[in-house]
């Protein structure tokens, strides 16, 4: 009974994470024009409005880079699910 409720708690840890820390780490690549940049996919949580993602994915972007970035490729898709609403997504930004 014990182990059922540590498996609830952690189950309800887990869905509180407003950005899912494993899939929203940028990766480092080099750009078709010879630039360096990332590439990304992931889940934005608890973020209902589009235009909020987007700003959230690009901070995220921003600070792999350490500069501005300019955005290439942005594929998002929204969700609902039983806890929480927000998109998946792949990207791909420039550093600039």
């Amino acid at each position: 009974m014990r182990a059922i409720g540590l498996m609830i708690l952690a189950a309800i840890s887990l869905s509180a994470c407003a950005v899912d820390q494993v899939s929203n780490q940028p990766i480092p690549t080099m750009l078709p024009n010879n630039k360096p940049g990332f590439g990304m996919r992931g889940i934005i949580q608890f973020t209902p409005e589009e235009a909020k993602a987007r700003q959230e994915i690009e901070g995220i972007f921003v600070q792999a880079c350490s500069s501005a970035v300019k955005i290439h490729s942005l594929k998002m898709e929204k969700y609902t699910g039983p806890i929480n609403n927000g998109y998946t997504y792949a990207a791909v930004a420039e550093c600039l």
